[in-house]
């Protein structure tokens, strides 16, 4: 059982850091796309 706890806990702990990062890179697109809609063309470099 002790084996079945630990991969619970390393499923539960991979989601929530996968998860999050999928939050953080939505977050940082949609924060990317609203600055160059607000001034385009700001860096020239689009990434």
């Amino acid at each position: 059982w002790r084996a079945a706890v630990g991969f619970a806990g390393a499923a539960l702990f991979f989601f929530s850091l996968s998860g999050g990062v999928m939050w953080d890179m939505r977050r940082r697109a949609a924060a990317r796309t609203a600055r160059v809609t607000a001034v385009p063309d700001a860096s020239g470099t689009p990434d």
